[in-house]
């Protein structure tokens, strides 16, 4: 329920989109440890915004997490990953809503979601689905996992605004800076 303030250098990518999927052409303004967007026509309607964030290189140390790889650490480490962060913000539904929009790991709703109602949704990973991650709503004390298809039903939605997440860890074949791929992908939309 409150902003958390980031390096706005880790945000590698920002996109928008129209009802029809077509890329919104926006202005992007730098604050104090956040990052405005502003739609440049006004004309046009802006319906998605996606965003990647490359968090570094994280090692758990003695003294706790460290935004460090593990060569910079120089000592062995108790854990250590590379988070890579996307996020799809919904800000109206048509039917590019159900279709994914290129982000490397990706939830896709796969119907609108209403009051009372489960909703399905498909999780891709470099365009393809993939089973076993773990999908919640946040703020809600329940997790999911997906199927082989990559699908997971989603209960529990509230009114207002929710977030669901997906997680996913891969081991890292080169493990000189980090030991494993902390992958986290967001889907947001207000349910009224």
């Amino acid at each position: 329920n409150e902003l958390e303030k980031y390096d706005t250098k880790k945000v590698k990518e920002i996109k928008a989109l129209s009802k029809n999927g077509e890329a919104v052409a926006i202005k992007i303004v730098e604050g104090d440890g956040e990052i405005k967007v502003i739609p440049s026509d006004a004309s046009k309607e802006l319906a998605i915004l996606t965003a990647f964030f490359d968090n570094g290189y994280w090692v758990k140390t003695p003294e706790g997490w460290k935004n460090l790889s593990k060569v910079e650490y120089g000592k062995p480490v108790e854990d250590s990953s590379h988070p890579l962060k996307y996020t799809k913000l919904i800000l109206s539904w048509s039917e590019s809503t159900f279709k994914p929009v290129g982000l490397e790991f990706e939830i896709v709703p796969l119907s609108q979601p209403s009051k009372g109602k489960d909703l399905e949704v498909q999780v891709l990973y470099k365009g393809k689905p993939l089973a076993e991650a773990t999908v919640e709503v946040m703020g809600v004390d329940k997790t999911f996992k997906t199927d082989q298809s990559g699908k997971a039903i989603i209960s529990e939605l509230k009114e207002g605004y929710n977030v669901i997440v997906a997680s996913y860890k891969i081991p890292l074949e080169d493990k000189t800076y980090a030991d494993k791929l902390s992958l986290s992908s967001t889907l947001t939309f207000e349910l009224k």
